[in-house]
């Protein structure tokens, strides 16, 4: 909730999806009842009224799409070891992923389909957003290891062929065993 006296931005209009935007609608309506729940009494505990329902508030803040997005991918690339954006249908995500599932140990690589997220997760536009923001380029295959940008296709490719990519993967314990 603004402090009083200002106005909330206003909504973003053009990329919003339905999903987004029944999100948003969803974290105002649990905003204000918590609001509400904390006003009159309600919650319990040992602090007042007033820090209780900041409290409230603070958990219950709604991230803007392109901060639900940054999480997003921070997330997976502090629980995945290899970790690769691709697109399902472009040939140089084809050629990025062969090269690292025939050098790194299978357990350790995930790949996420941009153009297959499910309901829940960010847009794919949002995603390459994010991924220009950290890699400087949208473009796919975003290729990380241990949460390093290590390339697209044709860089994993070249130090596939150079032997760096072998070098990498075995200091890290990642390199897949003969």
């Amino acid at each position: 909730m603004p402090p009083r006296g200002k106005r909330p931005p206003p909504p973003k209009t053009g990329g919003t999806s339905g999903v987004a935007l029944a999100a948003l609608t969803l974290a105002a309506l649990v905003l204000g009842a918590a609001s509400i729940f904390f006003l009159h009494g309600g919650g319990g505990g040992s602090g007042s009224a007033a820090v209780q329902q900041e409290e409230a508030q603070a958990a219950a803040a709604a991230l803007t799409p392109e901060e639900t997005a940054a999480r997003f991918v921070a997330d997976l690339l502090k629980q995945h070891r290899v970790m690769i954006f691709s697109k399902s249908y472009c040939p140089y995500s084809m050629r990025g992923k062969d090269v690292m599932r025939r050098l790194a140990v299978s357990e350790a690589v995930h790949v996420l389909e941009l153009d297959q997220l499910e309901a829940g997760q960010p847009e794919m536009g949002l995603v390459q957003d994010e991924l220009a923001r950290i890699t400087g380029a949208r473009t796919v295959p975003r290729i990380f290891v241990d949460g390093q940008f290590i390339g697209g296709a044709d860089d994993v490719t070249a130090k596939e062929q150079s032997g760096e990519l072998a070098a990498l993967l075995t200091g890290r314990g990642l390199l897949r065993q003969a």
